[in-house]
């Protein structure tokens, strides 16, 4: 099994285990309060109290380290809408989460000083135990909201389900070499992992060309380019290719550095079919994608320090 379905694992036990002991444990206090005697608050409140520590905590850690985790290695981008729907939720939840552990201790505290007593529960008992439920209520519809973003990966705003995958490497000759490399298609086919052939609408490469382009997985797809300023950057979008692809957009940046170093940046920008994204698909194609601008760019660096070596020959 591969360190990212184990980390994936792990995120997606962590929060079964957050908020089923959270729904579990809540559930008991919530009986006790409303009908159980003072030595049933207090015996189920401590064991309420001991769940926080053991379950929830743990948990409460890492779900978002799994989860930036996962982010990082899907290249997806903090940015990204439903993320920061997700972690401005989870954030939320937490800011419940808090004051309700202060208030079970609370709670504990005072069925535990009443029985000791031999008198009745303090009226501040009910206030708290209404401030525990009503911060309860936000916390647990603050969890199914979460689970409702994680899933759906909804779209709040026009093309805010566009997935941002990128990367960068620095490569050891000047901007224009690097540039020339990128876009010559015999050196194309062969530093690159992704494409198998090209064909062109024109000779001039420029906002507006066409192209038509097969990769090596079998996919088809006819790219327009929207930019093509030599030796800055070169961008494409698609304009029709495989059917789970909503929009897919390709983006090469580069940078000229100091000692004939060039920083080449590489941005995938894609969205899948809602369907696709419901079902979870989505991340394996992040996976997928992210894998490949890995690869290409370690094959431009290859061959351009080849070329470098060979002096192009």
């Amino acid at each position: 099994m591969s360190t990212y379905l184990l980390v994936e694992y792990a995120h997606v036990f962590s929060s079964v285990v957050l908020v089923g002991t959270g729904f579990g444990s809540a559930f008991y206090l919530f009986c006790a309060n409303r009908f159980g005697s003072t030595t049933d608050k207090l015996f189920i409140g401590r064991l309420v109290v001991i769940a926080d520590w053991i379950f929830t905590t743990p948990a409460v850690i890492v779900q978002p380290l799994t989860g930036l985790w996962l982010m990082h290695a899907a290249g997806w981008h903090v940015t990204t809408p439903w993320i920061l729907a997700g972690l401005s939720l989870y954030i939320f939840v937490g800011l419940c989460w808090l004051p309700v552990v202060v208030l079970q201790i609370r709670m504990q505290r005072m069925a535990r000083d009443a029985l000791a007593a031999q008198r009745a529960l303090p009226a501040a008992y009910a206030s708290t135990a209404a401030w525990w439920e009503g911060l309860g209520y936000l916390g647990f519809g603050g969890s199914i909201a979460i689970f409702w973003v994680m899933v759906a990966k909804p779209s709040f705003v026009e093309g805010a389900n566009m997935t941002i995958l990128s990367r960068q490497i620095e490569i050891d000759a000047s901007q224009t070499e690097v540039f020339r490399v990128s876009q010559d298609d015999r050196a194309r086919l062969i530093w690159d992992c992704f494409t198998a052939a090209i064909e062109y609408s024109a000779a001039l490469r420029e906002a507006g060309t066409r192209a038509r382009v097969l990769a090596r997985n079998g996919f088809r797809m006819d790219v327009r380019f929207i930019k093509c300023q030599a030796p800055l950057r070169a961008a494409v979008v698609m304009t029709r290719g495989p059917w789970l692809f909503r929009r897919f957009a390709g983006t090469w940046e580069f940078r000229e550095m100091a000692s004939a170093r060039c920083l080449v940046k590489f941005r995938y920008q894609l969205e899948l079919l809602p369907v696709l994204r419901w079902t979870g698909f989505e991340c394996l194609v992040a996976r997928f994608f992210a894998r490949d601008i890995r690869l290409r760019l370690e094959g431009l660096k290859r061959y351009c320090k080849m070329n470098a070596t060979y002096g192009g020959k």
